[in-house]
């Protein structure tokens, strides 16, 4: 019993807080109106120029209030407007692009790539793996794929070597790829690193 009046109490204290906050945004729209025209008449522009600053203000707003109501009670800005400039602000906000660097490993150093040539060129015997375990008993942190571009950039990989790494080739296949490589390319297959 003593649940509904207090229930009525209330709903007649939201419906009067309602009604006020109606009252409200009816004055703020007449006096935006009615500045808006003395702006027309002083300055002689339809348009009004907003700084970025004044964009981000009525766009974050407006989103908050959503296209219903902003089609209701914005007379100044479009609600189409509004709702655009709100997704370039969050699109502004995502985009990472600055933030991004060119990715992939950091370039090794010029004296890093001499001593890797320095390296293949005084013991062409060793493959691209043992150059690694030597420049990592050495203390160099550089990866084997490093080591393999850096020797092919310079020309000292033969093609015999880059076919022997491929994945998934037989011995006689990697036989007859050389085979046609040296016959039909006229590349001549040569020691390691010359």
């Amino acid at each position: 019993m003593k649940s509904k009046p207090m229930a009525m109490f209330l709903t007649m204290i939201a419906g009067w807080m309602n009604r006020q906050q109606q009252e409200i945004i009816e004055y703020l729209q007449a006096e935006n109106g009615i500045l808006r025209e003395e702006l027309q008449k002083a300055t002689g522009k339809k348009r009004l120029i907003l700084n970025d600053k004044q964009r981000r203000k009525l766009a974050i707003l407006g989103k908050r209030l959503g296209r219903g109501v902003l089609t209701r009670i914005s007379r100044t800005f479009c609600p189409d407007t509004l709702l655009k400039w709100h997704s370039k602000l969050v699109a502004h906000k995502y985009d990472g692009s600055k933030s991004r660097g060119k990715g992939g490993r950091p370039p090794i150093s010029d004296y890093l790539k001499e001593l890797i040539i320095k390296m293949a060129k005084d013991n062409k015997h060793l493959g691209i793996r043992k150059l690694y375990g030597f420049m990592k008993y050495l203390g160099y942190k550089v990866s084997a794929t490093t080591i393999s571009r850096v020797l092919r950039e310079m020309a000292l990989i033969p093609v015999t070597t880059v076919l022997d790494v491929l994945p998934g080739t037989s011995l006689s296949r990697r036989t007859g790829i050389h085979l046609q490589l040296s016959i039909f390319s006229q590349v001549r297959p040569v020691g390691r690193y010359e």
